[in-house]
């Protein structure tokens, strides 16, 4: 027997590759012991994805904040500034692509999210009885889910909308601020 441990209040027998242990520390053995079956591997699959569920919600908001004030920013340092050539006033559409390329990549999470919540409701349905009066939260709230999803495209085609029009204005500004006239003729790319 080893010297009880300073929270049980009883004596724990040794533990083979304990540094008390005969034959000295060994890895395999020494390992947490981890509970059989498909089950706990299956709760600890839903904690992970719950984990990755809210990061990617976090992202995604993260996301929305980001891009609006990078459009912001731009918008504010072209309007006063007195840029008046063509590069200016293509510069208005810089939050277009700031839009554009974030709808694009809020896609990606949507699309990971909504992998993760249908796996997530599979695990739920496995788990709980059909007759349980708590079915699981991914199963009970995809009316909400969906809400959030329309939501957040609505924001996004908002969002490209109103940067694409500012895009136009802001270019016509500079249109009739005389330093783009008809150089944009000029321009090849």
């Amino acid at each position: 027997m080893t010297a009880p441990d300073a929270s049980s209040p009883l004596p724990l027998p040794a533990v083979p590759g304990d540094a008390a242990a005969p034959d000295g520390p060994h890895p395999e053995r020494d390992a947490a012991p981890r509970p059989a079956g498909g089950e706990a591997f299956h709760l600890e699959e839903y904690r992970s994805l719950r984990r990755e569920l809210e990061r990617c919600r976090e992202w995604l908001v993260r996301l929305e904040v980001t891009g609006v004030l990078a459009a912001a920013a731009v918008y504010s340092w072209l309007a006063s500034s007195d840029l008046t050539d063509t590069i200016a006033a293509l510069s208005w559409y810089v939050p277009l692509m700031v839009s554009a390329l974030g709808g694009v990549r809020a896609l990606a999470l949507a699309l990971q999210v909504r992998r993760i919540r249908r796996y997530l409701r599979r695990l739920e349905g496995a788990a709980v009885t059909a007759d349980a009066d708590l079915p699981g939260w991914e199963r009970e709230s995809r009316r909400g889910q969906l809400f959030q999803a329309v939501l957040g495209w609505l924001f996004w085609l908002a969002f490209i909308a109103i940067t694409a029009s500012a895009g136009y204005l802001g270019s016509g500004l500079v249109q009739q601020a005389g330093g783009y006239q008809d150089s944009t003729r000029e321009l090849r790319l």
